[in-house]
């Protein structure tokens, strides 16, 4: 009822099923607007995110600016453009999901 001796290489060949599906890493899961306070954010609020507490220029949609490129003004189109849509995305056979996670953080 011993298993044998794995140090004696008698466990068989390595292991090699494995599979990695690699993902553009621009594409999530730090969202755009992540720095923004986010974490209090509305979904349902056609309000923009409060400036209070925050850098000015977090909110700048010049080049190199967090929110540059971005097209949403309010909590609830920018929740819905780029973590609801992209996270209910069906992926392509053998690909994986586009976005299945998001990270929350504070820059504080």
């Amino acid at each position: 009822h011993e298993q044998k001796p794995w140090w004696t290489g008698l466990t068989g060949p390595p292991k090699n099923d494995t599979t990695i599906m690699v993902s553009d890493p621009r594409d999530g899961p730090q969202l755009p607007f992540a720095c923004i306070n986010m974490e209090t954010w509305s979904v349902t609020s056609s309000e923009g995110p409060s400036h209070e507490g925050l850098y000015e220029s977090l909110f700048e949609r010049t080049p190199g600016a967090p929110l540059h490129g971005i097209d949403c003004y309010n909590m609830k189109q920018c929740w819905w453009r780029y973590f609801w849509g992209p996270y209910n995305e069906k992926p392509l056979p053998g690909q994986a999901h586009r976005l299945s996670f998001i990270k929350l953080f504070n820059l504080g």
